[in-house]
């Protein structure tokens, strides 16, 4: 190993985890570049994640704090499609995911409270009865509804490989009551 050398680990989600020796000073463009001639995948249609966040390629890895050892994830953009899992590019396309609606109705303290129409699971209810229990019913429906905006924010800008890298983390650590796969 040369001096200021450092070994980062990248998985592609449907294959395996390849290794690469690269300067700390480095770019996210230049991993790219070792990884499209160890895997054949074109930097084009690379995108790079760690920890939850897309590594943009002008940014160093040290702009990331990634430091030796340290786990990257690859996904794949396939020309003229969104990202899916294996590789992918910096612009991720994706598909919004909508939330129940929430519908304001009035309450005793003059202030308008909301409830959603659709909860299967009663998740915001619980959430509206939890706050009710440390905040006055006033500030509870303000923090509720920050809360509400901030989850659909969250949802929105989620992608359907970000939901897909998700539900393959759980289901290979037999998360969510799902036995693993032999």
């Amino acid at each position: 190993m040369y001096k200021n050398k450092m070994r980062i680990y990248v998985k592609i989600l449907k294959g395996s985890e390849c290794e690469v020796s690269i300067s700390a000073g480095a770019s996210i463009h230049d991993v790219k570049l070792q990884l499209q001639s160890q895997v054949s995948i074109p930097v084009d249609q690379q995108k790079l994640i760690y920890q939850g966040k897309a590594l943009l390629d002008e940014k160093s890895l040290a702009h990331y704090k990634i430091g030796d050892g340290a786990k990257l994830f690859l996904m794949l953009k396939k020309p003229g499609t969104g990202a899916t899992p294996a590789t992918s590019s910096s612009t991720p396309s994706h598909t919004p995911l909508k939330s129940p609606e929430i519908v304001p109705m009035a309450v005793d303290v003059q202030e308008e409270e909301f409830t959603i129409t659709e909860d299967p699971t009663g998740f915001w209810e619980k959430l509206s009865v939890f706050l009710k229990r440390h905040f006055t019913e006033k500030d509870a429906v303000k923090v509720l509804k920050e809360f509400k905006k901030n989850y659909d924010r969250g949802l929105d800008s989620l992608s359907l490989d970000d939901i897909e890298r998700l539900a393959a983390k759980k289901l290979q650590e037999g998360g969510y009551g799902y036995p693993l796969r032999s």
